[in-house]
């Protein structure tokens, strides 16, 4: 009998416990997740949308010569017998 009173007793302790000290915290990220999502649509519908067949270039390469010294030596592959 002492078991099954004691058993109870720490699982009603446990439950409040834990309603008291992680309810706060599982709020706390479904907040921020939440807000985190609000942005990302916010963000997504301020993008400027393109027409259908405009064409953008966002890199364009520099005009001087590329040095290849560093990368290594090409050297031509013979079969041999």
């Amino acid at each position: 009998m002492k078991f099954l009173l004691f058993g109870l007793f720490v699982y009603l302790l446990y439950t409040i416990l834990k309603y008291r000290f992680l309810k706060p915290f599982r709020e706390g990220y479904a907040n921020a997740s939440r807000q985190q999502n609000q942005q990302r649509q916010n963000n997504y519908q301020n993008q400027k949308r393109k027409s259908e067949g405009e064409v953008s270039i966002d890199f364009r390469p520099s005009k001087g010569k590329t040095n290849d010294n560093g990368i290594g030596e090409y050297v031509d592959y013979e079969e041999v017998d």
